[in-house]
C-alpha cells in the first residue's frame, strides 16, 4: 500500500473518511451552541491507527492516506500536487482542521518546538484526567493487562497502551529529550 496523489474526492468517499476518523479518534466532546456533541475544537483530534512515524493514517475503500490530509480534504479541499499539510500543533496524529496548514514541499519542524508542543498537549489532557502521576507510575511499572488496568484505574485501553509507550503522560524532561 501506497500514498497517492490522485483521491476520490466525492461527497460519498469523503463522508467514509469522516466517518472513520471520528469513530477511531481520541478527543473531549462538548456540546456546541446548536445543541450537537462534537469534539472540542480547541484541543487536538488524535487518531488512533499510526504509521510507524506517528502519522494517523485510515485507508477507505482502498483509498489510503494520512489522517491530516483526509481531513483537510473534507473540510477544506483538494490538495493541490507537490503541496503539504502540516500540523501547526506539533502532533502528528492530529486532524483538527484548525491546527491544519498548508505549505510548499518538505519542511523538517525544529525538535524543540515539537516537544514543546508534545508537553503542551500532553499537559491539557492531564488536566482532564482522572489519573494521577503516581498512577501513572504504577501503570508502567505493571505487568497486568490493559484490560486490568484500564478497569482499574477508570481509563481506556488505548489511554493505558499510551501511557506505557510514553506517547501520552510524559513528563518535560522527557519530551524535550525525545
Amino acid at each position: 500500500m501506497t500514498l497517492s496523489d490522485s483521491h476520490d474526492e466525492t461527497p460519498e468517499h469523503l463522508g467514509k473518511a469522516l466517518h472513520r476518523l471520528r469513530r477511531r479518534t481520541n478527543a473531549p466532546l462538548i456540546v456546541n451552541a446548536d445543541g450537537e456533541t462534537v469534539f472540542d475544537p480547541n484541543v487536538c483530534w488524535l487518531y488512533g491507527s499510526v504509521t510507524s512515524f506517528r502519522y494517523g493514517q485510515l485507508m477507505v475503500d482502498g483509498d489510503y492516506d494520512l489522517a491530516h490530509r483526509w481531513a483537510w480534504r473534507i473540510y477544506v479541499g483538494p490538495i493541490p500536487k507537490g503541496r503539504q499539510v502540516r500540523h501547526s500543533c506539533g502532533e502528528d496524529r492530529c486532524w483538527n482542521p484548525a491546527h491544519l496548514t498548508r505549505s510548499k514541499g518538505p519542511k523538517q519542524r525544529d525538535p524543540a518546538v515539537r516537544a514543546a508542543a508534545v508537553v503542551r498537549i500532553t499537559k491539557a489532557a492531564r488536566d482532564r484526567s482522572p489519573l494521577t502521576w503516581e498512577a501513572v507510575d504504577a501503570i508502567r511499572a505493571s505487568t497486568a493487562t490493559l484490560a486490568e488496568l484500564s478497569a482499574e484505574h477508570g481509563v481506556s485501553t488505548s489511554t493505558i497502551w499510551k501511557i506505557r509507550h510514553n506517547i501520552t503522560w510524559v513528563r518535560e524532561q522527557q519530551a524535550v529529550a525525545a
